[in-house]
């Protein structure tokens, strides 16, 4: 019943938007690519693409070859949104603590989201500064 009644929990706090998020005005596959470039491969990403999940990592910020034996363990949420540009950009840092043998999400990390989504605008405008605009221009 503990177990429920956290998922339940889980569930209607996930649908809120919280953590950060910033405008990106590349398309959406390099949007894509520069979040990749900051949170590494993704451990899990959604059939549209629009939701990554990177990897586990420790409390400094490395990412774990072993995930399941660490106590504390991180992972970063990205979310792309909006169906047209400028899609919005939302990072969220989620906390989980292994409590009877389960990993459970206890909190976010608002500040670690900040820095990521810092490190995530600064690719985005360094690719638009790099991209050519014959080259990205598509008439169909």
């Amino acid at each position: 019943m503990k177990y429920f009644l956290t998922a339940v929990l889980f569930f209607l706090t996930s649908c809120q938007q919280l953590g950060e998020s910033v405008e990106s005005p590349l398309s959406g596959p390099e949007t894509r690519k520069a979040i990749i470039s900051v949170i590494g491969e993704p451990r899990k990403t959604s059939e549209t693409g629009r939701e990554i999940l990177s990897k586990y990592y420790n409390r400094k910020d490395v990412i774990d070859e072993n995930p399941e034996k660490l106590r504390d363990r991180y992972f970063i949420q990205v979310t792309i949104v909006g169906d047209r540009r400028p899609y919005d950009v939302h990072v969220k840092v989620v906390l989980e603590k292994k409590q009877d043998g389960q990993y459970d999400a206890v909190a976010e990390d608002e500040s670690r989201a900040a820095k990521v989504l810092q490190q995530i605008q600064k690719n985005m405008n360094e690719s638009r500064d790099r991209r050519n605009l014959i080259d990205d221009f598509k008439p169909f």
